[in-house]
């Protein structure tokens, strides 16, 4: 009779100890998702420590359908190569603009900073279900343009 009580135990305790084991890895899972500013953050960090190339090639595999573009991602490498090539030392990004169309498409606008200037990259992200991915990049020198159009003195 105690054998089977203590097997009914170890039963018991293993049960529980399962059930809390499913319930860490699932709410895990659901803190895994990235937020847009997850994508933006992880982005400039490749890009500081790995280079352009290997962001641009982060940028485009956050989105399956982006991945087998490969005349196109090796033109935005090209270009942004040479957009950065004269800019010397790179500093850090700042978001200085966000808009969004409903809760799914957000564009956000980062001036990226150089010892010689700042360049501006927008990104587009799409939330087509549960997850964020790249939709969109661009980038441009003339940020004046920008500055110009705020109100002020």
């Amino acid at each position: 009779m105690q054998l089977a009580t203590k097997k009914y135990k170890i039963f018991s305790m293993i049960r529980i100890f399962l059930i809390f084991l499913f319930l860490s890895v699932g709410n895990a899972f659901a803190q895994v998702q990235k937020t847009p500013d997850d994508l933006i953050s992880h982005f400039f960090d490749v890009f500081k420590k790995e280079g352009s190339d290997a962001a641009i090639e982060y940028f485009f595999s956050t989105n399956k359908y982006m991945e087998s573009s490969s005349d196109k991602i090796a033109e935005i490498k090209d270009r942004l190569k040479k957009a950065i090539e004269l800019l010397q030392t790179y500093y850090g990004y700042e978001i200085v603009s966000r808009k969004t169309l409903g809760e799914s498409l957000l564009m956000l606008d980062c001036m990226v900073k150089y010892d010689r200037q700042p360049i501006q990259f927008t990104f587009t992200l799409y939330k087509p279900n549960n997850e964020w991915v790249f939709q969109n990049i661009k980038f441009d020198y003339n940020l004046e343009d920008d500055l110009k159009a705020l109100p002020g003195k």
